[in-house]
């Protein structure tokens, strides 16, 4: 998982990015709060996901993506949007683990070692 670790720290901007125009877009009920409130909570589950690739221990995340749900279900958010941009999570970081290896020749394994962490460590 320490490969995984380092493809994502190191393209951590990509993936925000990726991700803070995909929520909104994909999410509608993102649209009601602001690129900073988005911004936050991605933050804090990328940083609780590194730990989980870190340690093995998924505590973090749990803790994170349950203080999230409690705080959007009272503003009408509805559970299912929550899982949706939790989950998009998943398909920006796949788009940027693509575009990484494409550069590098021959370097299949560690390609298909790193796509094979992501799918089994995301929810």
């Amino acid at each position: 998982m320490l490969h995984l670790y380092n493809v994502l720290s190191e393209h951590r901007t990509r993936i925000v990015s990726l991700l803070l125009k995909q929520i909104p877009r994909e999410v509608k009920a993102y649209k009601r709060i602001t690129q900073g409130e988005i911004l936050q909570s991605i933050d804090h589950l990328y940083d609780a996901y590194l730990e989980l690739l870190a340690s093995g221990s998924d505590e973090r995340l749990r803790h994170n993506f349950t203080f999230i749900a409690r705080m959007r279900v009272p503003q009408g958010f509805p559970l299912s949007a929550i899982l949706r941009a939790f989950f998009l999570f998943n398909s920006a970081a796949r788009q940027v683990i693509q575009e990484n290896y494409l550069l590098q020749e021959n370097n299949f394994s560690q390609f298909n070692e790193a796509m094979s962490k992501l799918e089994s460590t995301t929810f």
